[in-house]
């Protein structure tokens, strides 16, 4: 998001990722990913806002990870950094 973000000119500055990990059992391992993003909005559109949100999802560090992890992607916009 962050180099999406600065390839299209949008402050997102303030901006966090808190990545929360839920495990399975039989056999024990990490069946989930949740990550959520804070996001600073200084007026994105929704245009925009699309923009970052298929850049977060398209990330290669998550296209790498095992097709049995779930990975969940939650998006929250606020005009001030929480």
């Amino acid at each position: 998001m962050g180099i999406r973000a600065q390839e299209s000119d949008l402050d997102i500055s303030g901006s966090k990722a808190m990545v929360t990990k839920i495990m399975q059992s039989n056999p024990r391992r990490v069946g989930e990913i949740q990550v959520e993003f804070d996001v600073v909005d200084r007026g994105l559109t929704p245009v925009q806002k699309e923009v970052l949100e298929k850049a977060a999802k398209s990330c290669p560090v998550a296209l790498s990870l095992s097709d049995s992890l779930k990975q969940t992607a939650i998006f929250k916009y606020s005009s001030e950094a929480n």
